[in-house]
């Protein structure tokens, strides 16, 4: 049992002449004591900043970008937004705008079921806000009876099947200075829309309508869009997110509305010595580097990830959450991104504790071997913390 939880990449041949397992990096969480899934993060005058899907939507917070961090008990929102059916937000995605910080944000709603979700925008004087959400509807979301019309209404169905909702914002400026914002229609098959917005962020740009980007029958979701060079990269998360097969892709092009010829390619996997990394965004710091938060479960309230065949609807006790986990992003010659390191510290193998021998006058089984987890390095990552506000 206790193997599973240390990732194994195989040599092309050992002495023998036989595959030969090597160690994988594991690299360390962040914030490790509480979930901290989808993370946005941003760079403000009290450092790093960020928010990730919770009730409430709380911020978090950190002098530097490998903490300590900590998150707040304040509601990152001044009041749900009134389209809403509760505060139970996924997938924030916090920006820099003229006059403030915008926040878009998937809210639910009385749609086609429980998980139904439409986007809306709040702002606020700073990063850390609190947030007030825009208008009386919002800003993204399908033709849903009962709820109010929005500014970009995406189509009822994709391949013969009904749309959900809406989720996973995020917005981006162009190379001419126009703001975007790209997001996922919720159902299988999924779809990554884009629209114009206007120069503020809050309301979508007039007469203009969203157009598909990419589809697929499976699940492929929140979509992040970055230039780097001459093309643009979009990043986006595969899978079911809950298990260690989520991953994290990326594909390239020179149109910004053309993606038919770009070909996905994994970034993050298991075989980073991660169990299910997505909801990645990404930041760009003030001398161009860019970096890449995310979150991976962990299990065992420890800062280790799940094993490979962890599966959150079945954990075998094995409880886990999505940590918070941070790369610096590097780019090849021909303009693919990579992780160059990691944000924090990198884990040694997690050591298993031998059972004591028992008195050779005791009539007993033979010795065993304790699944207990002994790190035996100090992790830089956030065990624990509360901001206050």
């Amino acid at each position: 049992m206790l193997a599973l939880l240390v990732p194994l990449a195989l040599s092309p041949t050992s002495t023998a002449g036989q595959p030969a397992a090597q160690r994988v990096d594991i690299p360390g969480p962040l914030l490790w004591s509480r979930g901290f899934p989808d993370p946005t993060v941003v760079l403000s005058r009290v450092g790093y900043v960020g928010a990730a899907t919770a009730p409430d939507l709380n911020i978090g917070r950190a002098p530097a970008d490998n903490g300590p961090w900590g998150v707040t008990t304040t509601p990152a929102l001044t009041r749900r937004p009134s389209w809403a059916t509760s505060g139970d937000i996924w997938a924030p995605d916090i920006q820099r705008a003229p006059g403030g910080w915008l926040m878009y944000f998937a809210a639910p709603i009385s749609g086609y079921d429980e998980n139904s979700r439409c986007i809306g925008v709040a702002v606020a004087k700073g990063a850390f806000g609190p947030f007030t959400p825009v208008g009386n509807a919002p800003l993204v979301c399908p033709v849903v009876p009962g709820v109010p019309g929005a500014a970009d209404t995406p189509p009822a169905k994709l391949q013969g099947v009904r749309v959900r909702g809406v989720i996973d914002p995020s917005s981006f400026i162009g190379n001419k200075g126009q703001r975007f914002l790209v997001y996922r229609t919720q159902g299988q098959p999924s779809s990554i829309r884009l629209v114009k917005l206007s120069q503020r962020g809050r309301r979508v740009q007039a007469g203009q309508v969203s157009m598909m980007l990419t589809s697929s029958l499976g699940i492929e979701e929140n979509p992040v869009i970055v230039r780097h060079d001459d093309k643009w990269v979009l990043f986006t998360s595969v899978g079911w997110f809950g298990h260690c097969a989520y991953r994290t892709t990326w594909r390239r092009s020179p149109d910004l509305k053309d993606w038919s010829r770009a070909t996905p390619k994994v970034l993050l996997s298991v075989d980073n010595g991660l169990c299910g990394p997505g909801g990645a965004d990404v930041l760009t710091t003030k001398d161009g580097r860019n970096q890449m938060f995310f979150h991976a479960w962990t299990c065992y309230r420890l800062p280790y990830p799940c094993p490979p065949d962890w599966n959150k609807d079945k954990p075998m006790k094995r409880k886990g959450l999505r940590a918070q986990y941070g790369a610096n992003l590097g780019w090849t010659a021909a303009g693919r991104p990579r992780v160059e390191s990691w944000i924090g510290s990198v884990l040694p193998p997690p050591t298993p504790t031998p059972t004591p021998s028992p008195s050779p006058t005791t009539a007993s089984p033979s010795p065993t071997v304790s699944p207990t987890i002994t790190p035996t390095a100090t992790v830089t990552g956030t065990p624990t913390g509360t901001v206050t506000p």
